[in-house]
């Protein structure tokens, strides 16, 4: 890599750090962080389990429509 690409790297590096210590700070200040976590989280998962359940439905869909393949 070219110094170039390591310096701009480097930046958005400490540019994310900043980003993510601004939000640690604003979200510090709720009293239900941890509830709204475990919501997210729930979340999460149900989005992902939807996701799987679409997945099969089209693997089982096409079995039936192609058996033989």
């Amino acid at each position: 890599m070219c110094r170039n690409d390591l310096k701009a790297m480097n930046e958005e590096r400490e540019q994310l750090q900043r980003k993510i210590e601004r939000c640690k700070r604003r979200t510090s200040r709720r009293p239900d962080m941890g509830n709204l976590l475990k919501t997210c989280e729930r979340l999460r998962l149900e989005m992902e389990r939807t996701q799987e359940l679409k997945m099969q439905k089209m693997d089982q869909e096409r079995a039936v429509e192609f058996p033989y393949l």
